[in-house]
């Protein structure tokens, strides 16, 4: 009787199930031992593979993408970009709003706490049944059998036999099929509220911009409209302008008559010309609203850039025509700033997508007086930095230094050698560099079209103390290119300055340590910045 009790199986069963069957003959060694996989494939499935840090219960909790690959809770949270995680292996999209709506690897969480994985682990032959010895090859879904049984690690949809012989390994996670359909509902179910919630505040943002944009459609034909009607008055006031330009020559060249009586009423008729287009002139220079337009147009360049960029993801370029050849002038964001990069016909023609403004329209937001260049330095190939200079006032030389940054005459400050530094290690250092045509220093004679651009502006003079940063022209000279830059002050004064480094005079002080390689300095890239 005692025999017979021990050879029955679990249901009461005389026979022996094939289980444990093969467990007589030897077949399965040591099957109801603990068993493990080996030590590397152990640690590997322990480990997320993009920090390589073990997953734990806490923040390295694993987590399930939808393509099937799991990473812990602290990567996934970094993924998250745009509602959605790239997964890095496949690159499938999995939507997610937080961390918290992807689904647990139970299975490997369940080894973290299980005393087997730290176990010395036995050979693989130990480790497996052979296929044999399953019913269905744990194929059961193809077999047409009953499904009663998942197993969350394989992924498999077992019947009872399968999930009892060939998924007895300590990472299988059994549940019977309903508990794991309810989990699978219910993780969707969760993925499904959390896409309802985003689309739905989708909807919601979208429809304050909506908003924002048709106010501001409204806005820009309004002002365009009074834009449109100022241009109109503009023009009649030219006109009547013009005419009272042409009386007032008639009435300079007209005859002065000998008769006193006569020669008192025209004295008396062009005094009271003089008065009332006196009048005029005052009125209609108070029509001319030249901040409000220079403000609006700066703010118009800067939203249709932001815009243009965000929307095509392309390049913005304004173009120029030199003597029949056009040229392109690169914009680029920069934080809130626009920078506009010299003019070079070598820039090629503007590619599909790239948006082109005509460079008049760019200047208009330009005010010369002060307007902020910049001039990137670079040493053997290498760019050390950006240098940015205010200019000081409206002169021939502050002209010419931003047309040369700009490049709008064909010339420019680009690719130009830094050529001589004076007063090393002393105060009242400077560096040379602006000669375009030599690069030694003895050239560097401005092109003619900008000579014509500048003569009608005035030569400053005025002294100034000089301090690191002064930027200054030659030495009596308006009409070369050559500048200077100090980086040490003085107790002297300096009578040729037009600008001030504002920014980035350390990059030009550290490409200046090496004495000897000062000719090997040169600027890669110049422009003028559109301040917001």
């Amino acid at each position: 009787m005692g025999k017979k009790n021990k050879n029955k199986n679990k249901n009461g069963s005389g026979s022996l199930s094939p289980y444990n069957q093969q467990r007589e003959r030897g077949g399965l060694e040591g099957a109801s031992a603990a068993v493990t996989h080996s030590s590397d494939s152990t640690i590997t499935m322990m480990e997320c593979e993009i920090c390589k840090e073990e997953y734990d219960a806490n923040i390295r909790k694993p987590r399930n993408l939808l393509c099937g690959h799991s990473f812990c809770s602290s990567c996934c949270k970094l993924l998250i970009n745009h509602r959605s995680i790239s997964c890095p292996k496949c690159r499938k999209e999995t939507p997610a709003n937080d961390v918290e709506t992807l689904a647990v690897n139970f299975p490997v969480l369940n080894m973290i706490a299980s005393p087997a994985v730290n176990n010395a682990a036995p050979s693989p032959s130990k480790y497996s049944s052979p296929k044999d010895m399953s019913p269905h090859g744990g194929k059961c879904l193809e077999a047409q059998v009953e499904i009663a049984m998942h197993c969350a690690h394989c992924n498999l949809w077992l019947c009872k036999d399968c999930s009892r012989i060939d998924h007895r390994h300590p990472e299988c996670l059994l549940m019977p099929y309903q508990d794991t359909l309810r989990e699978m509902k219910q993780a969707n179910a969760a993925k499904v509220k959390s896409i309802e919630n985003s689309l739905e505040e989708f909807s919601r943002e979208s429809k304050l911009y909506d908003t924002k944009l048709k106010s501001c459609a409204s806005l820009i034909e309004m002002a365009l409209d009074c834009i449109k009607k100022e241009q109109t008055h503009l023009a009649g006031l030219r006109d009547h302008s013009q005419k009272m330009e042409r009386d007032l020559r008639d009435l300079r060249s007209e005859n002065f008559s000998p008769v006193l009586e006569e020669a008192l009423s025209f004295l008396k008729g062009m005094e009271m010309a003089n008065s009332v287009m006196q009048n005029w002139t005052t009125n209609a220079f108070a029509i001319l609203k030249g901040d409000q337009v220079f403000s609006l147009s700066k703010i118009l360049l800067q939203t249709a850039v932001q815009m243009h960029m965000q929307q095509n993801n392309g390049r913005l370029v304004a173009v120029h025509n030199i003597k029949d050849v056009t040229v392109t002038f690169p914009l680029e964001k920069d934080g809130g700033r626009l920078l506009v990069h010299t003019g070079s016909a070598q820039n090629g023609p503007p590619q599909p997508g790239c948006r082109m403004l005509k460079l008049e329209h760019v200047k208009a937001c330009i005010d010369p007086s002060r307007a902020l260049t910049f001039l990137e330095i670079s040493l053997r190939g290498q760019v050390l930095g950006r240098v940015f200079i205010r200019l000081l006032g409206c002169t021939k030389q502050s002209r010419c230094f931003l047309m040369m940054c700009m490049g709008e005459m064909g010339a420019s400050f680009l690719n130009t050698r830094f050529h001589r530094l004076w007063w090393s290690d002393q105060a009242g250092e400077h560096v040379w560099v602006g000669d375009y045509d030599h690069g030694n220093g003895s050239g560097g004679t401005l092109h003619p079209d900008i000579l014509h651009e500048i003569k009608e502006l005035p030569e400053k003079k005025t002294q100034v103390p000089i301090t690191q940063g002064l930027v200054a022209g030659r030495y009596g000279k308006c009409n070369s290119s050559i500048f200077r830059v100090y980086t040490r002050s003085s107790d002297t004064l300096e009578e040729a300055a037009f600008g001030r480094v504002e920014y980035g005079l350390n990059f030009l002080k550290d490409a200046l340590q090496c004495k000897k390689s000062i000719t090997e300095i040169i600027i890669s890239a110049c422009g003028v910045v559109i301040e917001s």
